[in-house]
């Protein structure tokens, strides 16, 4: 694991090639979680496909945020929402240009339950028919 830390951001690099990136602000006593996944745009028109090396999956970026809703749905033994509820947080989930992020939000004191659930949820994420129908 290697580390590069430029001014409160530190940046870790796992062996399983999963890149963490923390940043410290001890204005609120809270913890972002955010899961990004890199691919194509839904809505990227053709000719933009083959930009920053993701030629051929226009369109997986939608997918692949539905796959993590869906997985998450399956996984979990409450609804996420509910969960979310619990833990005293907040959901988000959004698509752009090449990525689609999760992050779920939480007060300090939660962020083992916060880490164990998504955790559990994510690992290891698969793309089923119905996340690619569900995108489309």
């Amino acid at each position: 694991m290697g580390q590069e830390v430029a001014n409160a951001t530190s940046r870790y690099r796992l062996r399983n090639g999963l890149t963490v990136i923390v940043r410290q602000r001890h204005t609120a006593p809270l913890i972002a979680i955010r899961v990004a996944i890199r691919a194509g745009w839904a809505e990227e028109p053709d000719e933009q496909a083959g930009v920053a090396g993701v030629a051929g999956v226009a369109g997986v970026a939608r997918v692949a945020q539905e796959a993590v809703w869906q997985q998450m749905a399956r996984r979990s033994k409450v609804p996420v929402e509910q969960m979310v509820a619990r833990l005293g947080g907040q959901w988000q989930s959004e698509v752009r240009a090449f990525t689609a992020t999760t992050t779920l939000i939480v007060p300090a004191e939660s962020y083992a339950q916060a880490i164990s659930f998504l955790a559990e949820s994510l690992q290891p994420l698969t793309i089923e028919p119905e996340a690619v129908t569900a995108a489309l």
